[in-house]
């Protein structure tokens, strides 16, 4: 969010509801101006992912990532490891299992290709645990999430 230009000089007041902690990058364009850049909010939503990676998934993996508070999908990267005619599919779900959890991305990828998803920064809930429902084929699946307090 850029900071309010007044009369050659920045306002960079926090608005009431921010959070914590401000960001700002100076720096001075080619044509000399002086650019501002500031960021209020969650540094959490700003760390960095981590990765669950599962190779030649063939089964459901309950779960892939345990439950936890603030647990969010980020994204993910899945690759038909088979090379096989059929097309590999897959569900990620908020759950510690299939049966128990609710569908937040479905997958479907043809023989030797690979697809990827990614959902910024504030991601998809996933507060009761991230899991793998196996439908069918096989894939490498790379799950990308972060906890945020």
């Amino acid at each position: 969010m850029p900071g309010k230009q007044i009369a050659g000089r920045v306002d960079d007041t926090a608005p009431e509801s921010a959070a914590e902690g401000v960001e700002r990058e100076v720096r001075v364009s080619p044509e000399g101006n002086l650019l501002v850049e500031l960021m209020w909010g969650n540094a959490a939503l700003h760390q960095a992912a981590s990765v669950d990676v599962n190779a030649s998934i063939t089964a459901d993996v309950e779960p892939a990532v345990a439950a936890a508070t603030g647990l969010r999908l980020v994204g993910w990267s899945a690759k038909e490891s088979a090379g096989s005619a059929a097309i590999a599919e897959a569900d990620i779900m908020n759950g510690a299992s299939q049966s128990g959890g609710t569908v937040v991305a479905s997958i479907a990828i043809a023989a030797s290709r690979s697809e990827q998803a990614w959902y910024g920064p504030e991601g998809i809930d996933c507060a009761n645990g991230i899991t793998i429902d196996h439908i069918a084929g096989e894939l490498d699946l790379a799950i990308y999430y972060k906890t945020i307090a």
